[in-house]
């Protein structure tokens, strides 16, 4: 029995996995947690084998929890879930050492082969998902060591994080023209052609962390 602690800030999600799982002859839920740092907790005390775990919570999202989860060195994989396509966490989550990755929508059979599958050591990520993911794992046309000013990194983690013009402008103390310059000083010394290739050079580089 491979031994799993499921992880999802929403009730109703842990509920539904359990049901899902109770039937599931190679699985033996062992644990619930509703949030990043409870899953920490629990892990330590249960020594799961496989964590599923949610994309997006309140405190820590799946991109930090996964690094806090594997620097324990208990050995165990982790699965990430998501019902929404949020691509560069996804990406990041994958990056910080989850094993595979399953929409929330999947079937029972997929979510035992994808546990079945992590627990060996290999990775299970379905079809849609690696659609999505793959050009992102192999975006690598950008500079890697783009020499960035303390002004440009603060301006990109910010647009990376959404932050409006204005926003940024009222935070950094300058204008709005000021802002809009650095966008495109930014754009041009890193090959970006709009503002997703910004967040994905910012994600990847570690100038924008996802926690």
């Amino acid at each position: 029995m491979i031994r799993v602690l499921l992880v999802d800030d929403q009730n109703i999600i842990l509920e539904g996995l359990s049901l899902i799982t109770d039937k599931l002859e190679t699985i033996d839920v062992v644990g619930q947690a509703s949030s990043g740092s409870a899953a920490l907790d629990w892990a330590q005390k249960l020594k799961p084998d496989v964590v599923l775990l949610d994309l997006s919570m309140p405190d820590w999202d799946g991109v930090k929890t996964t690094r806090e989860l594997l620097s324990l060195g208990l050995g165990l994989k982790v699965l990430g879930l998501s019902m929404v396509e949020d691509v560069p966490r996804i990406v990041a989550m994958l990056r910080a050492g989850a094993r595979g990755f399953l929409w929330k929508t999947c079937t029972s059979v997929e979510l035992e082969w994808a546990i079945n599958r992590v627990q060996q050591g290999s990775f299970a990520v379905t079809e849609g998902i690696i659609d999505l993911v793959l050009p992102e794992l192999l975006f690598d046309d950008q500079p890697r060591k783009a020499v960035l000013s303390p002004k440009e990194r603060d301006v990109l983690r910010s647009l990376a994080l959404g932050v409006s013009t204005k926003e940024i402008a009222f935070q950094m103390g300058i204008s709005d023209r000021t802002v809009e310059v650095h966008r495109n000083n930014l754009m041009k010394k890193l090959g970006a052609k709009n503002l997703a290739d910004l967040t994905r050079y910012s994600i990847k580089h570690g100038i924008t962390p996802l926690e």
